[in-house]
């Protein structure tokens, strides 16, 4: 019997999923503005049970404060086919006076403005290659 290769995809719980995203620093904040659906990149950091997310002036994620949103970050190793993708979903507000965690704006930028997503639900999926044993084929 010779050994075949496949990708499986596992369920991550909220726990794992948080501890994940934060060996990131770089994530993608779902949202909808003037224009609709739209996804732009943003460095964050977490605080507590909130993402806080730095945004710069020219951003359309400024309008979707009041919005559910979705923040997701990955780390997919597209040679070997493994890896894991995140998503944290809630809502956005400013962040407000006492928030500590201050990321920097990526990319950099003046007229920084500090958003908190709230986050209500983790998910996660990661993704990995196992060998299992190939049955012979019939006839051989």
């Amino acid at each position: 019997m010779t050994a075949v290769e496949r990708t499986t995809i596992e369920p991550l719980g909220a726990d794992e999923s948080r501890a994940l995203l934060m060996t990131a620093e770089i994530g993608r904040l779902a949202f909808i503005d003037e224009h609709g659906p739209t996804v732009e990149p943003f460095a964050f950091a977490l605080e507590g049970p909130h993402i806080v997310i730095a945004v710069g002036a020219r951003t359309g994620a400024r309008a979707a404060v009041g919005q559910a949103v979705a923040f997701e970050v990955d780390e997919i190793d597209l040679v070997h086919r493994t890896g894991w993708s995140v998503v944290a979903a809630g809502t956005l507000h400013r962040a407000g006076a006492g928030t500590v965690a201050r990321p920097e704006p990526w990319p950099d930028g003046d007229d920084r403005l500090l958003l908190l997503l709230a986050v209500e639900r983790w998910s996660g999926r990661r993704l990995r290659r196992e060998a299992r044993r190939a049955e012979p084929t019939a006839g051989r």
